[in-house]
């Protein structure tokens, strides 16, 4: 029997390789009342065949579908990323072009304020390569009207004075630059003083001297130029006072001043090529300093006194005017009022520029 079994070993298991799965499927096909003794002994047979294949089978399936989640993931994840990449991009590029149409828009109202006037619109186009002055290229030059002298504002206020002209491109000497210096007045109490440039001292600080110790200075006036020398007209936003040096054994008072101008990201300015004929120039209300700016988001719009302001940016506080019995203070009305009494006479100290030269 062996031998007739090891003769025809090759065949028997063609056999019952063939046969087993037809029997298997008999008898899973057929109702478990119509099965009979082979039936149900295959059934017991194979039972643990079935379960080890079907565990092997949702363990190959689980981990074909694990490896394709993961194949998907690293794919979504890289696109995700590319498109975050791409909303940062094109964020960063709407906040430029806002802040671009902000600054366009308080340029044009400076104009649109002073319709009598000549300007030239111009782009920064490079930063004064001397370390010793405080300096910025401008886009225009000669060719465009440009001339030396030229009074330079940002859509916020003073930026400073033409000082070298070519054909098509210009030098403007910055107001920071510590070799300028011109005569200005507080808005609120219209006391006079000397603002000159700190040279390369952090955040563009102005110095504001000269100022009378019976004159009423605050922390948080706003410094305008008096046009009294002749640099600069009158009435252009210069910046704000954020500390007073009150020292007892100087005759004067100083104070620092924040420029209205960010000069670190200056990117387009107004070159006044002809002046109003009016001695004052009416100007945009000015924003308040970057280290004092709180965020804002909004347009200009023309306030009752005629000046137009940004609709979104809290005013600086004004500080109560302290009694003097002085009549120039008792007679003074800030520009926020709409107008300026100079009861005083005009300031007979004409400003001039430092002695390194800074006038015209």
């Amino acid at each position: 029997m062996l031998r007739l079994l090891r003769r025809y070993a090759k065949p028997l298991t063609v056999v019952v390789a063939l046969l087993l799965p037809l029997l298997v499927y008999r008898a899973n096909a057929i109702r478990p009342a119509d099965a009979n003794l082979l039936d149900r002994l295959v059934l017991l047979l194979t039972a643990p065949i079935e379960g080890w294949l079907s565990a092997a089978t949702s363990f190959a399936s689980d981990t074909v579908d694990r490896y394709l989640d993961v194949v998907n993931a690293r794919e979504e994840n890289v696109s995700l990323r590319r498109a975050l990449a791409d909303a940062d991009r094109e964020r960063d590029r709407l906040s430029s072009l806002d802040g671009e149409n902000r600054e366009l828009r308080r340029l044009l109202a400076l104009k649109e304020l002073n319709p009598e006037a000549q300007w030239v619109a111009a782009q920064v186009i490079g930063a004064g390569s001397s370390p010793l002055s405080r300096t910025i290229d401008i886009d225009r030059g000669s060719l465009d009207g440009l001339r030396r002298g030229a009074t330079v504002l940002g859509g916020q206020g003073l930026v400073g004075i033409v000082r070298r002209v070519g054909w098509t491109s210009a030098e403007v000497q910055l107001i920071a630059d510590e070799k300028i210096a011109f005569r200005a007045a507080v808005a609120r109490t219209r006391a006079k003083g000397r603002v000159r440039g700190q040279g390369h001292a952090a955040a563009f600080r102005l110095i504001l001297g000269e100022v009378l110790r019976s004159d009423d200075l605050a922390v948080g006036d706003r410094v305008e130029t008096s046009g009294l020398d002749g640099v600069f007209p009158k009435g252009v936003p210069v910046g704000v006072v954020v500390a007073i040096d009150d020292d007892p054994a100087v005759q004067h008072r100083s104070a620092t001043l924040e420029p209205y101008v960010d000069f670190a990201r200056l990117e387009a300015v107004s070159v006044l090529v002809v002046p109003p004929q009016k001695a004052e120039l009416a100007t945009p209300e000015p924003l308040l300093p970057p280290s004092l700016r709180p965020d804002f988001d909004g347009g200009l719009q023309v306030s009752d006194a005629g000046v137009a302001e940004d609709a979104s940016v809290p005013k600086p506080p004004r500080p109560a005017a302290k009694p003097t019995g002085n009549d120039r203070d008792a007679g003074v009305a800030s520009r926020d009022g709409g107008g300026v009494n100079d009861g005083g006479g005009k300031d007979a100290a004409a400003t001039t520029t430092s002695s390194q030269g800074a006038s015209p």
